[in-house]
């Protein structure tokens, strides 16, 4: 897969109109005018196209409700409802009594109201990187924070806006305002409302870094940049450019105490009354993981996912050992996957990854085969090389090959760097399969091997795996999906000349010579000529 991008190309610090939104008046007095720290300003933006729904039962609730009421309230329409969201009637009603989260709206729309389940005492023990102690500086100059993108070619787009937002003729308005515009202003954590600063670019690139990783499986761009309206917007069912927004403002107090608040299965929906999906920041300590995690969270809402829970009735359930699942409480543990309710007493058991697909996500092209005749060469340069790639599916594995001279080869194979939901397993084979290095892999983290060679053509495999049970204390391969870099060194060839005499000078040239010269082959007397 392409490594991260960000778009080159210089834009200016005001932010491209979408065609439904409209940035605000200028400021009316010097006072409130905004200040430029590294070059950028925060925006608001208004948005004025109307609502386009598709087909949804016709129902008007006298209002917002949950539970049992929830239940009696659609009555005779269940079956309605809960075949637009692909549901049983039982199941339906199953989960509106169990999950007190999920909430009908007045069209009997679903939707979460995320409760607020951070602790500050166990804040300050959670973890921030699976995949290093020492964690990176920000990966991209500061003026790139807002042009960043994973996937800038894809049909999909999720686009994460830290910039605010001025929302009209919207769900959130018309439910929580009477119909008067939000003015949601922009995330702020410096106590400067009107700019970012460095510390907040960073935050900001740490969080994109992380919810990119989620969701590096699958054909989507993660992006800071704001998008033109066509590439959020689905006009019609024909519409293949569409996508969802998930808006970081700091308004709770104008919607309720919660982490944060999405709709049901509208990633794939045409029009836009159902979107931005909201997360709430001051809610959630302005933590770079925890708004990471709410944003992936929230968005796995807008694509139809339901919460993790358990059998005995929690609406979440909080992992186990260093792993939880993200439709669940994966706040406060390392390791967080997509999942289908492997772990004892889950209450859902639907296939995330499939589910996903079904509101228009597909799983990115795999870039590199798994035999030897679709391997993809590692790039050399000298005795070092390299590679990347992303482990879309349980049962994808990736394979790279190269030339080694006789000598030792040491490779590693990084996940993602700032977080990773990749557990590694690498393994080092010759040309029939035969393993001749591992590496020993605990939890999410680097995986190296060492190995002496006799030179030839060898074989990186890599695939995720799991660890220990998936019931009560690890996870299986199912979510261990995403990103990982290779780096390392092979011996270094000089090579002469045409020793093989096929026409080419190549490092296969070198490995003749070299084994020649151990007295591992024999040589023509041509070949020899070149040899020595």
């Amino acid at each position: 897969m392409n490594r991260f991008t960000q778009i080159s190309r210089i834009t200016s610090i005001v932010l491209l109109s979408w065609l439904f939104l409209s940035t605000p008046s200028r400021p009316s007095s010097a006072q409130d005018k905004p200040v430029i720290k590294q070059g950028i300003i925060k925006q608001t933006y208004k948005k004025t196209t109307p609502n386009t729904p598709q087909t949804f039962p016709d129902l008007k609730l006298s209002r917002h409700t949950q539970g049992i009421d929830a239940v009696a309230a659609l009555s005779n329409r269940i079956p309605e409802v809960a075949a637009w969201y692909g549901r049983s009637s039982q199941g339906l009603s199953d989960l509106l009594r169990k999950d007190k989260t999920l909430w009908l709206d007045k069209k009997a729309r679903l939707h979460f109201r995320e409760k607020n389940m951070i602790d500050p005492a166990q804040a300050a023990a959670a973890p921030l990187s699976s995949t290093s102690t020492a964690l990176a500086a920000a990966p991209f100059a500061p003026e790139q924070t807002f042009l960043l993108h994973s996937k800038p070619t894809s049909k999909r787009v999720i686009y994460l806006d830290f910039n605010g937002a001025a929302l009209s003729n919207c769900v959130w308005t018309d439910a929580y305002t009477n119909g008067q515009p939000i003015t949601a202003p922009a995330w702020d954590m410096d106590g400067n409302p009107l700019a970012f600063g460095p510390a907040e670019l960073e935050r900001i690139q740490f969080i994109w870094q992380r919810v990119a990783e989620d969701f590096s499986p699958f054909d989507v761009d993660i992006t800071t940049e704001q998008p033109l309206a066509d590439r959020i917007t689905r006009t019609n069912t024909a519409d293949e450019y569409y996508g969802t927004w998930v808006l970081i403002s700091p308004i709770s107090s104008l919607i309720g105490n919660y982490g944060g608040i999405a709709y049901v299965g509208i990633f794939d929906y045409t029009g836009n009354y159902y979107k931005p999906a909201l997360v709430f920041p001051e809610k959630l300590l302005n933590s770079e993981k925890y708004i990471a995690e709410a944003i992936t969270h929230e968005t796995g809402h807008n694509l139809g996912l339901y919460h993790q829970g358990t059998t005995s009735g929690a609406a979440y359930y909080n992992g186990h050992g260093s792993w939880a699942p993200i439709m669940g409480n994966s706040y406060y543990k390392d390791i967080t996957q997509w999942s289908k309710g492997e772990y004892s007493g889950a209450n859902n058991t639907e296939n995330e990854l499939a589910l996903i697909q079904s509101h228009g996500l597909n799983y990115a092209a795999d870039a590199h085969g798994n035999s030897t005749g679709t391997a993809s060469a590692l790039v050399i340069n000298g005795n070092a090389v390299s590679g990347q790639g992303v482990i879309e599916q349980d049962a994808d594995m990736d394979l790279f090959k190269f030339a080694s001279l006789p000598g030792t080869v040491q490779l590693t194979v990084n996940p993602a760097a700032r977080t990773s939901n990749l557990h590694l397993k690498v393994e080092l084979k010759d040309s029939n399969g035969t393993v001749l290095a591992a590496a020993a892999v605990k939890g999410i983290l680097p995986a190296t091997l060492t190995a002496s060679l006799p030179g030839g053509t060898c074989y990186l495999s890599i695939e995720g795996t799991g660890e220990a049970d998936p019931l009560t204390t690890g996870y299986s391969g199912y979510g261990s999906l995403g990103q990982y870099y290779i780096s390392g060194t092979i011996p270094s060839a000089i090579i002469y000349g045409d020793a093989s005499g096929d026409g080419a000078v190549t490092i296969y040239d070198a490995i003749l010579v070299a084994r020649y010269s151990v007295g591992q082959i024999t040589l023509t007397a041509q070949q020899e000529t070149v040899a020595k």
